[in-house]
C-alpha cells in the first residue's frame, strides 16, 4: 500500500492530470524523463488501441477493455481515455458536452 497524490485541471479545452511519481511502482518516473504519461480522450477506444499498436506503441499497463497506457518510441507513455464509458470518479475531467461530465461521484459521497 502507498499514498499517491494527483491533481486535475478544471476548465478546458482539454484536461490535464498530474500524478506523483512513486519509485518502485508502475507510477515510477520513466528513466528517460520527468513525465509519467499523457492522457487524452478518444471516442473509439478500441480503434485507438489498434492505432497505437500499429504505430509501435507497446502496452505498459493495461486491463481490458478500457485501460491502456502505452509506451511510445522514445519512452513517452500515453493513455487514451474512453469517452464512451462512465468513470464516476473522473466525471470532472470529461469534456463539458459529454453525458458523463459533472461533479465526480466518490465512494461514501451521495451521487
Amino acid at each position: 500500500m502507498w499514498t499517491c497524490h494527483v491533481t486535475f485541471s478544471i476548465g478546458g479545452p482539454f484536461a490535464v492530470e498530474v500524478w506523483q511519481a512513486i519509485p518502485g511502482t508502475p507510477l515510477a518516473t520513466p528513466e528517460a524523463g520527468r513525465l509519467h504519461h499523457i492522457g487524452y480522450w478518444t471516442a473509439d477506444h478500441a480503434a485507438e488501441k489498434e492505432r497505437l499498436g500499429a504505430l509501435g506503441h507497446q502496452p505498459f499497463l493495461s486491463s481490458d477493455p478500457t485501460l491502456l497506457i502505452a509506451r511510445r518510441p522514445g519512452n513517452l507513455l500515453v493513455e487514451p481515455c474512453d469517452l464512451q464509458r462512465d468513470q464516476p470518479y473522473l466525471r470532472d475531467l470529461y469534456p463539458p458536452d459529454s453525458p458523463f461530465a459533472g461533479e465526480p461521484i466518490l465512494p461514501g459521497r451521495p451521487a
